[in-house]
């Protein structure tokens, strides 16, 4: 017996020793290759990225499986409201003085998914609804990397446009959608990765953030050309063809600001360094901007650019003091408005605020004096407004603020020191409110026409047509 145990321990040393050393080299290599070192052959820097990902791929499997075993890891668009959120809303309203009207994309309290909503303030009355086939939308959806089916229970109409004829277009961080008021399916479904704001051009085509897919030379660097996500701007008619999407990262290498992606972030590779969630076309020409421009929120460079597509040319930037914002908008001839989250990079399940006083801000900058106001700063912490990750702020007539408060399910409208009226998206049954998803609020003349037309505000059926790029 004692004759096998010295080649037992030779073969034991021997296996430790040579797995030690694989996992040595294994993490070396995974951390060469992740920081883009170029040390590896080519072929063999590939098989170490493909191995990169097979938790990621693991993961999502079991996501699914959960999915097909308990109906859905994500059902209902009930609202957590975590630590630290204060100053409740009352579920309904309506306030006799203001005349507008919200425009509401969220979930349903009284039938549980999502649906869009137009309301009018004074009365609380629903003036138009669009339901929305869901199932259909998530069939016809083409998954990609940067994007996903969902669940039909999950999904969300994020920023819809109320339109001439009644109808609505908005995106599902997937596909962008147009859906008449009286049909059960979409009018026309447009793949192509389209997500956060939409908003109307002159010539009334829409402008949406999207992602380029195609590789641009010059980045064929393997973590650029496998992680790297390159946030586009997309021109969309309102017929559901893509006009033009141009790749911002070129944006950025054409203007000399390439390192406001790459150049901030230390040993840390950031695969989503640009996140374009704003794209406002200004609709007039000032002594700063031309009609057609575009104003474009970067959340994670934490900067507002303004841009002329004619030319290819950023004419004006700036970054902070605003912290990962939301919602740049033109104000007046001058001034832009911009919604800062005022949160730092990451996540977590505590709000990701400096300290517990810090609330959501909202800047307005002279671009002719580059300087900086806070009009409703107070009417902001009396209200104690802090969403986190997404985020809507409109400044309406009579110098008030429509907010948003995504994360938490609240709409606030604000003077410059207080609370007008607020709304939380209450959930029958629930002491929890679903959730919201980028409403606007629509002024009373605007809106008017829609309550009038009611009843007649159904168009053709024109059928479902599947568009892709």
């Amino acid at each position: 017996m004692r004759r096998y145990i010295g080649p037992v321990i030779y073969i034991t040393v021997l296996v430790v020793t040579l797995i030690s050393v694989g996992l040595v080299a294994g993490a070396w290599a995974f951390r060469h290759v992740g920081e883009g070192g170029q040390r590896l052959p080519k072929p063999l820097g590939e098989f170490v990225i493909e191995i990169t990902k097979i938790p990621s791929l693991v993961r999502s499997a079991f996501f699914r499986l959960l999915e097909g075993v308990y109906g859905g890891a994500r059902t209902t668009l009930i609202i957590d409201q975590g630590a630290g959120k204060a100053s409740p809303s009352p579920p309904l309203f309506f306030e006799p003085a203001d005349q507008g009207y919200i425009l509401l994309s969220a979930l349903d309290g009284n039938r549980l998914v999502s649906n869009v909503r137009l309301l009018k303030i004074a009365t609380g009355k629903e003036v138009l609804r669009w339901d929305i086939d869901w199932h259909t939308i998530m069939d016809l959806t083409q998954v990609s990397r940067f994007s996903a089916k969902g669940d039909p229970r999950s999904l969300r109409a994020f920023h819809p446009i109320l339109m001439n004829d009644a109808s609505i277009i908005f995106n599902t961080g997937s596909v962008l959608v147009r859906q008449s008021v009286c049909k059960a399916k979409p009018d026309w479904i447009l793949n192509g990765i389209f997500h956060h704001s939409n908003e109307l051009a002159l010539d009334g085509s829409i402008w949406t953030p999207s992602v380029n897919t195609d590789l641009i030379p010059g980045y064929e660097h393997p973590l650029l050309r496998e992680k790297f996500r390159d946030d586009a701007l997309a021109n969309v008619s309102q017929n559901g063809k893509l006009l033009r999407r141009i790749s911002f990262a070129s944006i950025l290498r054409a203007n000399g600001l390439e390192h406001l992606m790459f150049g901030f972030n230390g040993h840390t590779f950031q695969a989503d360094p640009i996140h374009i969630n704003q794209i406002t076309p200004a609709l007039n020409d000032s002594s700063f901007w031309k009609r057609g421009d575009l104003l474009i929120s970067a959340r994670h460079l934490s900067t507002v650019f303004l841009y002329r597509p004619d030319t290819n040319k950023i004419i004006w930037y700036r970054t902070g003091p605003w912290m990962n914002q939301h919602s740049a908008k033109f104000v007046g001839s001058r001034q832009i408005s911009v919604f800062d989250n005022n949160v730092f990079s990451g996540n977590s399940s505590i709000p990701p605020f400096l300290n517990d006083d810090a609330t959501n801000r909202v800047f307005v900058v002279d671009l002719v004096t580059n300087e900086l106001s806070q009009p409703f700063e107070q009417a902001l912490k009396n209200a104690r407004v802090r969403t986190i990750t997404e985020g809507r702020a409109q400044i309406v007539s009579n110098n008030r603020l429509f907010i948003e408060e995504t994360n938490y399910g609240r709409h606030l409208m604000l003077s410059d020191s207080s609370t007008i009226w607020s709304r939380l998206n209450q959930v029958a049954g629930s002491e929890k409110p679903g959730a919201v998803s980028w409403s606007r609020y629509i002024e009373a003349n605007e809106g008017k026409r829609f309550e009038v037309s009611a009843l007649t505000a159904c168009v053709t059926n024109k059928g479902i047509k599947n568009k892709t790029k």
